[in-house]
């Protein structure tokens, strides 16, 4: 429950984000506002190539590389990025 709460509160402030205006300086919100410069160019990459993006992740090294593969392999098909 903790969970949906706190994504709730992150997309509010991505939906407030104006991209018009330099990066912000501090952390977190200058991550907020890559997260959202991100979401908005991978929505109109998307839009112009009219099909959803894909991706694909390889990984080398060891079992820790193997484990942030997998974490990053759940967010993007959490994102809808299959």
């Amino acid at each position: 429950m903790l969970e949906k709460k706190q994504t709730k509160k992150i997309e509010e402030i991505l939906t407030e984000i104006d991209l018009e205006q330099p990066a912000p300086a501090e952390e977190p919100m200058r991550q907020y506002y890559f997260m959202e410069k991100a979401r908005r160019l991978v929505k109109t990459q998307a839009e112009t190539l009219g099909r959803p993006l894909t991706f694909h992740v390889t990984t080398f090294g060891c079992q820790m590389n193997a484990r942030d593969s997998e974490k990053l392999t759940g967010i993007q098909i959490g994102r809808a990025h299959v």
